[in-house]
């Protein structure tokens, strides 16, 4: 299967998805790998919004 969406994120990141995992790659030299499954990249966006709603919080805590 042909990589689906490959795009660069920034921070030299680039992202690709091959049907089944998320595929973080880096375009420094080194072609660093991570392979996030599903569950992962389940795992990985409920994390994103804890860490979501921890700084909206922080935010309204500061205003008071």
């Amino acid at each position: 299967m042909p990589e689906l969406m490959k795009e660069y994120i920034g921070d030299a990141v680039y992202v690709h998805h091959d049907g089944y995992h998320i595929w973080l790659t880096t375009g420094d030299g080194n072609n660093q790998r991570i392979a996030l499954e599903p569950a992962v990249w389940q795992g990985l966006m409920n994390w994103r919004m804890k860490l979501e709603a921890a700084m909206r919080e922080q935010q309204n805590a500061a205003k008071d």
